[in-house]
C-alpha cells in the first residue's frame, strides 16, 4: 500500500509539473502598441500579445516571437517589428491578419494606401479591411508574382444621397476618394502573365466625391479604381459597391477573370481599357450577378450625362467572356462591342441580360482605323427599352439591339424582349460590310414611338436592314409578336438620305430585302431566297429612269416586289430564258406588290405575273 500510494504522489507531482511549465512557457506578455513593442528586447520573453497598434483595443492586435535574428526583410510594423537583439515576428495564424495591424485607421482621414502596400508585400495570404470608411489617395502596386487578396466586411446599401457616406454610422468596409484626383488608380495590378495563385477584392465599397447633383450636373473624372495589365492569375471581384464612381475596372491583356454581385453606380465605364476599351481579355472570364443602377443619384441631369456618356461594358479584343444576371439602368449602352488593333470581342455569352432606359443598350460599332467589328455575340434572353431620349436628351434616335460597326459582326439572341425604341426595334446598319443580326423569338411594344403622339422615328420598321456595299441581314426563326406599332411598318427601309440602302430580313416564311435605288433607274438582282423571296426598293422619289428587276433563279414559290416610291418603267426579266415577263405591268405605284409565282409544268415551267 505504501508503495502504490508513493506512485500515486510520484506521477500526480509530475503531472503539476509539466502543466506548470506549459503554463509558463504559454503566458504572454502583454504591450499596449506597437511603440511598447519595439521598446520590448527579444530576450525579454518568447512570445508577446500586442494588444493594439496605437493603443489597447484599436483592432491592431496581434501576437509574435522572438527572433534572434535582424528583421529580414526590413521591419514594416506589421508582420516584423525591429527590437533590441533581433526581431518580433507575427504568428499570422494566431489572430487573422488585417489592414490595422500595420497602422492603418477608419477615421476617412488617414491614407490607407501606403498600408495595404505594406500588407500586400508581407504576402502571407488574405488581408481583412475591417468595417469602416478609409480614405486612398495613394496607389497600391501588386504583381502577378504575388498574388493580392483583400476582403471587407460587406456593406449595408448607402443610396441616393448623392455624396459619399461619413464615416459615422456607416456599416461596412469603405474606401473613399477624394479630390484632387490621384493620378494614377488606387489599385494597379500589372506583371507577365503568369497563373501563380488565386487573389481579389471581396466585400467592400467604394465611393469618388463628386459634385452635388444639379443642373448641368457632370462628374468628376477620376482613373479607374482597377487598373488589371498583363494579369494571368484567377481573380475575383465579388460582392462590390461601386457607389458614384467614374470608372470601376480597365482591363488590358488579362486573363481569368470572375465577376460576381457587381453592384452600384458607375456613370462613365464599368469595364472599360487604357484605349478606352476592354482589350486583350482572354479565356475563362465570367460574371454574374451584376446590378447597375442610379444608387449615388437618380437625379435628372444625373442619369442624362450618363445617358449621353455611359457605357457599362465596353469591350474589343477578349475570348469566351460569359455573364449571367445582368441589370443595367441609364446609359447609352449596356454593351458596346468594338475593334482594336489587336482583334475583335469573340465568342461572348450572356444568360439573363437586362438594360433599360438606353439609347443602344446592345451597340456593335466601328472604330475608326480598325475596320468591321467582327464581333460573335449570343444572348439566351434579352430585355431592353431604349427609351424615349429626343425629347428630354436630344439623342437623336434610339433602338433596342443596333450594330453598325463596318460589317462582319454575328449577334445571335434566342428570346428578345424589346419595350421600347423611338425609332426601329432591330437595325443592322454596317456601311461596309455585312453585319447579320439572327433572333429565335421576340416581341415588340412601342416601338417607332415609345408611346409619343407624334413618331421622331417617321417611316422607321421594327426590323431595319440597311447598307451601301453588300448586304446586311436581319433573321427572324418566327415571326415577332408586336403589341403597339406606330410610324414605319415591321419591315421597311427609311428613305432618308443616310438610310437609302441595302439589306436582308429573313423569317421562316422566306426572305425580304430592301434596295436603295436611283431614281434614273438601273438593274437589281433579287436574292435566291425561299420559299418567298421580297423586294423592297426604296428611292427619294419617282423612279423614272428604265429599272431591271432579275427574279431569282428558279424553284422559288413566289417573289415579291413593293416600293415606297412610284416606278414608271419597269421590267422584270427571268433568268429561264432570258427577257422581261410580258405577263407584268411596266409601272408600279408605291407601297403596292407585285407578285410572281413560279409554276412548274414539265417543260413549260416558268415565272409569271399574277397580282400588282
Amino acid at each position: 500500500m505504501r508503495l502504490w500510494l508513493i506512485i500515486v504522489a510520484a506521477l500526480l507531482s509530475s503531472v503539476w509539473w509539466a502543466n506548470s511549465q506549459a503554463s509558463a512557457q504559454t503566458t504572454l506578455l502583454h504591450v499596449s502598441n506597437n511603440s511598447a513593442l519595439a521598446a520590448t528586447p527579444i530576450s525579454t520573453a518568447t512570445r508577446v500579445m500586442r494588444d493594439g497598434f496605437y493603443a489597447a483595443g484599436d483592432g491592431g492586435a496581434a501576437i509574435y516571437t522572438a527572433s534572434a535574428s535582424a528583421c529580414s526583410p526590413s521591419a514594416d510594423n506589421g508582420v516584423r517589428v525591429s527590437a533590441s537583439g533581433g526581431c518580433w515576428l507575427m504568428d499570422t495564424k494566431a489572430i487573422q491578419p488585417n489592414i490595422l495591424q500595420w497602422g492603418a485607421k477608419a477615421d476617412d482621414s488617414t491614407d490607407v494606401g501606403p498600408y495595404i502596400q505594406l500588407a500586400y508585400n508581407a504576402n502571407i495570404g488574405p488581408i481583412h479591411i475591417p468595417a469602416g470608411v478609409y480614405y486612398d489617395n495613394t496607389q497600391s502596386v501588386f504583381s502577378s508574382n504575388t498574388v493580392p487578396y483583400f476582403y471587407g466586411d460587406g456593406w449595408a446599401e448607402y443610396s441616393q444621397a448623392g455624396h459619399c457616406p461619413s464615416a459615422t454610422g456607416i456599416v461596412g468596409t469603405w474606401i473613399h476618394f477624394k479630390t484632387p484626383v490621384m493620378p494614377q488608380s488606387p489599385f494597379l495590378w500589372t506583371g507577365g502573365i503568369v497563373a501563380v495563385g488565386r487573389g481579389g477584392f471581396r466585400d467592400m465599397a467604394f465611393c469618388q466625391d463628386h459634385a452635388a447633383p444639379a443642373a448641368g450636373w457632370a462628374p468628376t473624372a477620376y482613373k479607374p479604381i482597377f487598373q488589371l495589365n498583363s494579369v494571368g492569375n484567377e481573380t475575383d471581384w465579388e460582392g462590390l459597391y461601386f457607389y458614384g464612381v467614374y470608372d470601376a475596372f480597365s482591363i488590358y491583356q488579362t486573363a481569368r477573370l470572375h465577376f460576381n454581385n457587381i453592384k452600384g453606380q458607375v456613370f462613365h465605364r464599368l469595364l472599360t481599357g487604357p484605349n478606352g476599351y476592354v482589350e486583350d481579355l482572354f479565356d475563362l472570364s465570367q460574371g454574374t450577378d451584376f446590378h447597375i443602377w442610379p444608387f449615388w443619384s437618380g437625379y435628372t441631369d444625373v442619369v442624362k450625362w450618363q445617358e449621353i456618356n455611359g457605357i457599362v461594358f465596353d469591350l474589343a479584343r477578349m475570348d469566351t467572356f460569359q455573364v449571367d444576371n445582368f441589370f443595367g439602368y441609364g446609359y447609352k449602352s449596356c454593351l458596346k462591342l468594338e475593334r482594336s488593333a489587336n482583334g475583335s470581342p469573340n465568342q461572348l455569352q450572356f444568360g439573363s441580360f437586362v438594360c433599360d432606359a438606353s439609347q443602344f443598350p446592345v451597340w456593335a460599332t466601328s472604330t475608326p482605323g480598325f475596320g468591321g467589328t467582327q464581333a460573335t455575340v449570343q444572348f439566351a434572353n434579352l430585355v431592353v427599352d431604349a427609351i424615349d431620349l429626343e425629347s428630354s436628351l436630344g439623342v437623336p434616335e434610339t433602338e433596342c439591339v443596333r450594330s453598325d460597326g463596318g460589317g462582319f459582326s454575328v449577334i445571335r439572341i434566342s428570346n428578345l424582349n424589346c419595350l421600347g425604341a423611338t425609332y426601329s426595334g432591330v437595325i443592322a446598319a454596317s456601311t461596309t460590310g455585312a453585319d447579320e443580326i439572327d433572333i429565335n423569338a421576340a416581341s415588340f411594344n412601342n416601338t417607332n414611338c415609345h408611346g409619343l403622339t407624334s413618331c421622331p422615328g417617321g417611316n422607321s420598321p421594327i426590323f431595319f436592314t440597311a447598307n451601301s456595299v453588300g448586304y446586311n441581314l436581319i433573321r427572324m426563326a418566327q415571326f415577332p409578336q408586336i403589341f403597339a406599332l406606330n410610324g414605319g411598318g415591321v419591315i421597311n427601309s427609311d428613305t432618308t438620305a443616310s438610310y437609302t440602302s441595302n439589306g436582308i430580313f429573313e423569317y421562316n416564311g422566306g426572305y425580304y430585302i430592301s434596295y436603295g435605288a436611283s431614281t434614273a433607274g438601273g438593274s437589281i438582282q433579287m436574292g435566291n431566297y425561299g420559299p418567298v423571296s421580297t423586294l423592297y426598293i426604296n428611292a427619294s422619289g419617282t423612279i423614272t429612269g428604265a429599272l431591271t428587276v432579275l427574279l431569282p433563279i428558279a424553284d422559288q414559290n413566289e417573289a415579291i416586289i413593293t416600293s415606297n416610291v412610284d416606278i414608271s418603267n419597269l421590267t422584270v426579266s427571268s433568268p429561264i430564258g432570258g427577257g422581261f415577263l410580258s405577263s407584268c405591268p411596266h409601272t408600279l405605284t408605291h407601297q403596292h406588290m407585285l407578285i410572281v409565282r413560279w409554276f412548274n409544268f414539265g417543260a413549260a415551267t416558268a415565272w409569271r405575273c399574277v397580282a400588282s
